[in-house]
């Protein structure tokens, strides 16, 4: 038996027995049910986080200044090392061997290069109950250039730069008038 269509005013509505109406909603609960059925299974599904490290890297950056003296009396050697007293009036210049590297290893293949600037900060300070207090800081650029890649994904870099306390004393001089 075939279903009948009513017809109104130019549109035909279909029209159920009850035997479809049933099976229809006999189907709408199945599809229900495996619906909750389905989540409810991905709900219990064990879920795991892999971690996996693609590539680790190591930066290091170190210095290492020494005091050119003037010639004098008093000390024996041209330099004083690092860690040693030393008096401005004798100070011809300070030397600083500056050593920055990049080295990693992993799966993924990596190039590494960057810049660099090297500078000088000169900081007034006065002592308080709690410690020091920083007053003033002014930088000045020394050098700035870049750091080349290297094999194995390093980049690294060695420079050696001098400072003439005698090129930032009329700065220091000129702040400390202003203060």
């Amino acid at each position: 038996m075939g279903g009948y269509m009513e017809k109104k005013a130019g549109w035909q509505r279909p029209v159920f027995d009850g035997r479809r109406k049933c099976a229809a909603a006999l189907l709408g609960v199945l599809l229900l049910l495996a619906g909750a059925l389905l989540f409810l299974s991905a709900l219990r599904r064990p879920s795991s986080l892999e971690e996996k490290t693609l590539y680790s890297y190591t930066v290091g950056a170190t210095g290492t200044p020494r005091v050119h003296l003037l010639e004098n009396s008093v000390y024996p050697g041209e330099w004083l090392e690092n860690g040693e007293v030393y008096p401005a009036s004798l100070t011809d210049y300070i030397e600083f061997q500056l050593n920055a590297k990049l080295a990693g290893s992993g799966d993924a293949r990596a190039v590494s290069s960057g810049t660099y600037t090297i500078g000088v900060e000169l900081s007034g300070y006065y002592s308080t109950e709690g410690g020091k207090k920083t007053i003033f800081t002014r930088q000045f650029p020394l050098e700035e250039g870049e750091i080349p890649a290297g094999e194995n994904g390093a980049a690294e870099i060695q420079k050696t730069v001098q400072v003439r306390p005698a090129d930032y004393s009329e700065n220091l001089t000129g702040i400390e008038k202003e203060l």
